[in-house]
């Protein structure tokens, strides 16, 4: 274990650890034995309910050291007096980040870094599809502390995460195993084809954990981390592959193109147009007139298919129609317009 223990100066120049009972056979042992004068206290950062399913959380941050100024941060950067925020007070968080915090006086040394993870159930990788080159990449995602995933012993070695949809990603986190990556990047695309490096590592230590806050949030639905070396002559071994953020706002669907009419008889009129990459379905609008009111007329729901015949017409009667795009429930700008007459009885 490591003794870590602040408390109020005192005046002296020798000091003796003195062991009463040992914790094992041996005898006692010691790496370093470390003696600090001048030192403000490390701050405790005390964070209330200790529940990952809460709504928030209360963090609650105190040095020893009368006096102090506490400063810290919430997305995992270094705090300091010129690149922090300054603790006036107990506050809160709702989502999963990494706190950390420092104390500084003036005339004394400044505190070592404290950190402490704020845990929420947001995870939103947990529970969903992970792809890997080799080995079982779901056991990264499982939620899982004691599963991991665990490539062939070789270079390069990939895990892709699906999350089934678009999300604005503000955080990832990596708890590595001692078969790690020594250099790495972690990936985002949208179709899972097209990868954009958000993230580079390199000489990294074994075992590590990546914990990341974006500066910006990005946008994607799959994440890959792809190890370009190993850190031990074992493969790439991950503990869990964490994603927080939320659910992105899907953009307005592209509308229709190539909207064409094909009339066959006197009471019915078929249209098509051009698939929309990704729409959930289509929705037809008519009208008898150009400059009219459009009345959609799938009424029974969104069309599957790229082509719709309406049925009931009036003979040699002109009609006019428009197709839009459905995904996600938001719908795309109308579509060109088209004209079709119906043929005499």
């Amino acid at each position: 274990h490591t003794l870590e223990e602040f408390f109020r100066q005192v005046s002296g120049r020798y000091l003796m650890v003195y062991g009463i009972e040992r914790a094992t056979g041996y005898g006692y042992s010691i790496w370093e034995f470390e003696v600090y004068a001048n030192k403000v206290s490390t701050p405790v950062i005390i964070i209330e309910p200790d529940d990952v399913n809460a709504t928030e959380k209360l963090v609650t941050i105190t040095s020893d050291t009368d006096g102090a100024e506490i400063w810290y941060t919430t997305d995992g950067t270094e705090p300091s007096p010129a690149d922090g925020i300054k603790y006036t007070g107990p506050f809160t968080v709702t989502c999963t980040t990494t706190i950390k915090a420092m104390a500084y006086k003036p005339g004394m040394n400044n505190s070592n870094v404290a950190s402490v993870l704020v845990q929420f159930n947001d995870n939103v990788a947990k529970g969903k599809t992970a792809t890997a080159s080799s080995g079982d990449a779901y056991a990264a995602i499982d939620g899982n502390s004691g599963s991991r995933w665990e490539s062939e012993h070789s270079d390069p070695q990939w895990i892709i995460v699906d999350l089934g949809a678009d999300y604005s990603i503000r955080k990832i986190r990596i708890v590595w195993e001692t078969a790690c990556a020594k250099d790495y990047t972690i990936d985002i695309s949208e179709d899972g084809d097209n990868w954009t490096t958000i993230i580079t590592k390199t000489d990294m230590p074994s075992p590590h954990t990546m914990d990341e806050t974006l500066k910006e949030q990005v946008t994607a639905r799959y994440v890959r981390m792809y190890g370009t070396k190993r850190a031990t002559g074992w493969g790439y071994s991950i503990f869990e592959f964490e994603i927080y953020g939320t659910l992105a706002d899907s953009p307005s669907p592209l509308s229709p193109t190539a909207l064409a009419v094909t009339v066959t008889s006197s009471d019915a009129i078929t249209l098509s147009w051009d698939d929309v990459k990704g729409a959930d379905g289509y929705n037809v609008y008519q009208s008898v007139s150009p400059d009219g009111i459009f009345t959609k007329i799938n009424e029974g729901g969104l069309i599957t298919e790229t082509s719709f015949t309406v049925t009931g017409l009036e003979p040699d009667t002109d009609y006019y129609y428009r197709v839009t795009a459905v995904k996600d429930r938001k719908e795309s700008e109308y579509s060109e317009t088209v004209h079709g007459r119906t043929l005499l009885e």
